[in-house]
């Protein structure tokens, strides 16, 4: 993957999460910029996009910023039963929102891209993850926390 199209790439997804944070949650975007390959730590989920050329994106919502949205998208509240199951949902509910909606603006090489399942991985297998490619990050923060989304 050539670095000006890694760079498109984070530029869809980042402006497909900024509207998002903006427009549906009515978040402030404080400020935005790549950062050092940081391994996930909260609430995250991968997606992998298909087409003749493969990548990984990874979005990774910090705890506070997990709690904000979670309470805008279950605004009347969830049952204690489904609530660990509506956890593990929002992230991958998140991103392919916010994937599927930056494909549109992806490079003519990537645009076409299939769109796959959002997946759940161990720890080892996101250290793999990461030590199978050049990871590129990027960090939006809020004010109500922080995204990080990496390509892999």
């Amino acid at each position: 993957m050539e670095t000006e199209d890694i760079q498109n790439i984070i530029k869809s997804i980042s402006t497909e999460s900024k509207n998002f944070f903006i427009n549906d949650m009515q978040l402030e975007i404080i400020s935005q910029s790549d950062i050092p390959t940081c391994l996930p730590t909260d609430h995250f989920t991968f997606i992998k996009l298909s087409s003749d050329l493969s990548f990984v994106v990874c979005f990774d919502i910090d705890e506070k910023l997990f709690n904000v949205l979670f309470d805008k998208f279950f605004v009347d509240g969830v049952e204690d039963d489904e609530k660990d199951e509506l956890v593990d949902a929002l992230p991958d509910e998140i991103i392919n929102i916010v994937v599927g909606l930056a494909i549109r603006a992806f490079p003519v090489d990537y645009n076409e891209s299939e769109l796959g399942l959002p997946m759940k991985l161990d720890k080892n297998q996101i250290t793999e993850l990461y030590k199978s490619g050049t990871p590129y990050s990027h960090q939006i923060t809020t004010n109500k926390g922080k995204l990080t989304f990496s390509i892999i």
